[in-house]
């Protein structure tokens, strides 16, 4: 059935194109309205720029390039329209696409493959860090004491050695001495990219530095901010 129809965000001030999809219904609005109920969506990348966009009191230019098409119609275009415009993660374009396309995004067909064919080595490193991140802020709010599925030790995840390791890592967060951005006396920096990201770094400035190959004594054409231990930050931000 020809219900289907290719859609694209543009910058509302710049008008360049920043995503590429295909669906049918309103699937062409769920970015925007994720965006606006701060609703995290799996790819951070296009969150966070249409986030930028709405900051500005402004909205993402949102155009049906194609409709009444079939599903491979649809996957076709969306395809050439990503490898038209280039990917941000390859530095090849202005779009937030982390897949090629012509396959529903971040779907099914990424199974069994590693986020180094997906998406190439320096990005994958980046991913799997987030991805960590976010496991242990998933643990440091879980609950030992809960029975079931509720205790994060539910399945033997969590070995008795580890929680030694949680109980020691809780006392030198304590007392000052945990390193980066469990340290409360570590330095904050936010560090904007040239795509226009921005990072916030707890006390870990020299390792981004090193995994962004940027200079800390000519950081340009990034931009640094150092923060004082109580400013606050009124802007989005990924945690590095």
């Amino acid at each position: 059935m020809r219900k289907y129809y290719v859609y694209m965000y543009s910058n509302p001030e710049t008008k360049e194109p920043i995503y590429v999809g295909y669906g049918q219904g309103e699937r062409y609005l769920r970015h925007l309205n994720y965006a606006k109920k701060n609703i995290q969506d799996v790819n951070r990348l296009k969150y966070y720029t249409i986030k930028k966009i709405l900051s500005k009191g402004l909205e993402p230019i949102i155009t049906k390039v194609a409709i009444n098409l079939t599903k491979d119609e649809a996957c076709k275009l969306e395809k050439q329209l990503i490898k038209l415009h280039g990917r941000k993660i390859l530095k090849e374009g202005t779009l937030t696409n982390i897949a090629p396309g012509g396959e529903g995004g971040t779907g099914t067909h990424f199974k069994g493959k590693t986020y180094e064919e997906i998406v190439g080595e320096e990005k994958a490193k980046h991913l799997k860090k987030l991805r960590r991140q976010n496991a242990l802020k998933q643990h440091a709010n879980g609950n030992l004491n809960a029975k079931g599925k509720n205790n994060p030790n539910f399945g033997g995840k969590i070995t008795a050695s580890e929680k030694v390791r949680k109980k020691i890592s809780e006392t030198r967060i304590k007392n000052g001495l945990a390193k980066g951005a469990n340290n409360p006396r570590a330095s904050r920096k936010l560090i904007t990219t040239p795509d226009g990201i921005t990072y916030l770094v707890i006390g870990q400035y020299r390792k981004f530095c090193k995994e962004f190959k940027m200079s800390r004594k000519d950081p340009s054409p990034y931009k640094v901010v150092t923060l004082e231990k109580d400013d606050a930050i009124d802007i989005e931000y990924i945690l590095y």
